[in-house]
């Protein structure tokens, strides 16, 4: 894990990625999950570039290179290939290698709508940005409470969703009178980027494939999900997956 490398002296501002995953139907994603990496931008971000950057010239024909772009479910859709198998395993190496830590949020879909006492405006993907973000905050609240996390993720149909969750819990505490469970570490906004020009979106795409799936109890990506395993701060999901 991180170090508490802000700690002391002037407070350090943490980037944070995240990825969405399970909003499309139902039958096939029944659980909704955000996850995020939390990279310090000095110490940990350009070694980190640097590694994704060397599995792409070693993997990636020269002429694909300019335009290649690491998504997960393409390359383990193919993963019998030895080149797409190397990408994925070698990507999701990392994490662990550079100490970079990974959060989660997810919800059973099938849960929060059944549930009659829930609150009818709240969605699976706010509330799983929530829970991721509530995570990240008490880690960095954790490490000093002057520190502060600048928060990116993907472009997403449920960006509104997100910033919503973000706005009502960065006034309010969510739980009581405990500061931690206010979101007040993550400046400013949510900000939405490309994944198709970020290696950390990219990074946060792999890890969220392989928390989701593994969620879902899916065999086929349990061995990439051991991989950043070690690095995942974990909690319970909300509601049953209702996956066998």
């Amino acid at each position: 894990m991180l170090d508490k490398q802000g700690s002391r002296g002037k407070p350090t501002v943490y980037l944070a990625y995240s990825d969405e995953a399970g909003t499309g139907d139902p039958r096939y994603e029944p659980i909704t999950v955000v996850a995020a990496i939390v990279v310090h931008p000095d110490s940990q971000w350009p070694g980190l570039q640097d590694d994704m950057e060397a599995l792409v010239d070693q993997y990636v024909p020269e002429e694909q290179r300019k335009d290649f772009e690491f998504h997960a479910h393409n390359l383990h859709g193919q993963f019998h290939r030895s080149d797409y198998r190397s990408l994925i395993t070698g990507l999701l190496s990392l994490p662990v290698k550079h100490g970079v830590p990974i959060f989660y949020g997810a919800v059973s879909r099938a849960w929060l709508h059944e549930d009659p006492s829930r609150d009818s405006e709240i969605t699976e993907a706010g509330l799983a940005f929530l829970t991721c973000a509530l995570r990240v905050n008490a880690w960095i609240h954790s490490l000093n409470p002057n520190e502060q996390v600048l928060w990116i993720a993907d472009n997403s149909r449920v960006a509104k969703e997100m910033r919503t969750a973000h706005t009502v819990f960065r006034d309010k505490p969510m739980v009581g009178q405990l500061e931690f469970m206010r979101l007040r570490h993550i400046i400013d906004t949510i900000y939405f980027g490309d994944s198709k020009n970020s290696r950390a979106l990219q990074l946060a795409d792999a890890c969220n494939f392989a928390i989701k799936r593994h969620l879902m109890k899916k065999p086929d990506v349990e061995h990439l999900f051991q991989l950043i395993a070690p690095i995942v701060v974990s909690g319970p999901t909300w509601g049953s997956t209702g996956v066998d």
